[in-house]
């Protein structure tokens, strides 16, 4: 495979303006330093004061003293590793999303700034090149089918991402559903108390009706009895000074009964009226009773119109259970399509994946230990 050059202005150590304060960190935002770069702080152990100065070095370049000497840091340029194969199967046919030609260029890479620091054979650093460029362009060939895999993949987690939302939705209407029906249960019973009830009131609201009638006959002859019983006692008194009354009864025989022993009986007159002060009064009480009875049938209407509503509620949420559980088969049918399609991905992607494979084993390539 052709070497792809690499664009470096200048390839040799270089000295570079930097303070001391800014730390190891702050050379990391500067030209010259790489992933693999390492760095070492001479400040404080080749010498006491700061030169407010860094050295970025070349691969393999010799530091001396006196280099060391002169600046606050030197950073080094170290070999970059390959990737483990183990790995690199992972982005092939599970899951692993690392960009692995990275790794590759990296290597590359710097084997082309070591070519042009000079300090190492340079057929060596080609050679090097050309097998890094290899590992990228077979990589590479790669490429396309592991986006098409990747693609499905993100595809099925948003699908199952989907389908557990679905899910939920179906838990948490059945759920609701479940209360729904308890509450249209109570309402059913409690519609059947309310009915039970009315037909007692109507009977009483009957009775009322005819009781008040009753009633107001009843109170008003032992009002009337007894109101006449004194009006007879007032007439007596008059009678007293009269002729009747001097010259006795036999005078008047035809006002005399043998038998008048209860002719004006008003006892039980008394009693009545009596009785009537604390009595039930069903007539003060009836239009109280038909109140009742009004609201009764009132709250019955209200309660079925509720039910109603209810029933209309509790198919309504069936319906869309039911269309929730379609979009659950549907995704079911989209992932497990999407599923094969991924295998398939694999499957073409293992003689792909074994040529890189059988690359770095012919080559023997050694990942190097951090």
């Amino acid at each position: 495979m052709k070497v792809l050059p690499v664009s470096v202005s200048v390839f040799r150590g270089r000295e570079v303006p930097y303070s001391s304060v800014n730390g190891e960190e702050g050379l990391k935002k500067l030209k010259g330093y790489y992933k693999n770069s390492s760095v070492e702080k001479t400040l404080g152990k080749d010498h006491s004061y700061p030169k407010n100065k860094a050295y970025f070095a070349d691969p393999m370049e010799p530091i001396t003293q006196n280099l060391k000497d002169r600046v606050d840091f030197v950073v080094y340029d170290n070999e970059p590793s390959y990737p483990k194969i183990e790995d690199v199967k992972k982005n092939y046919l599970e899951t692993n999303r690392t960009d692995y030609r990275k790794q590759f260029e990296e290597v590359r890479e710097y084997y082309y700034r070591r070519e042009m620091g000079r300090f190492d054979d340079v057929n060596k650093s080609k050679y090097q090149q050309w097998q890094a460029a290899e590992c990228t362009g077979l990589y590479d060939k790669a490429g396309d089918l592991r986006y098409k895999k990747e693609t499905a993949e993100d595809e099925v987690n948003l699908l199952k991402a989907e389908r557990a939302e679905l899910q939920k939705g179906i838990e948490s209407t059945q759920k609701e559903l479940k209360t729904q029906k308890l509450l249209n249960n109570t309402l059913e019973s409690h519609i059947k108390n309310l009915k039970a009830m009315s037909k007692p009131y109507n009977v009483i609201n009957d009775i009322s009706g005819k009781g008040a009638d009753v009633e107001h006959i009843l109170y008003t002859a032992a009002n009337t009895r007894v109101k006449y019983a004194k009006a007879q006692e007032e007439y007596i008194k008059q009678l007293e000074n009269s002729d009747y009354y001097n010259n006795g009864k036999e005078a008047y025989p035809q006002d005399a009964s043998k038998y008048a022993k209860y002719e004006n009986t008003t006892k039980t007159y008394e009693a009545v009226q009596k009785n009537m002060e604390d009595a039930f009064n069903i007539g003060k009480t009836k239009n109280s009773l038909k109140k009742q009875a009004d609201l009764l049938q009132k709250t019955i209407s209200n309660f079925e119109t509720t039910i109603k509503e209810n029933v209309k509620t509790i198919s309504e949420m069936q319906q869309y259970i039911t269309g929730l559980k379609t979009k659950v088969a549907e995704t079911d049918s989209k992932i497990k399509e999407k599923t094969s399609y991924i295998n398939e991905c694999k499957e073409k992607l293992k003689p792909l994946f074994e040529e890189l494979a059988n690359f770095y084993k012919k080559q023997g390539i050694k990942i190097i230990k951090k």
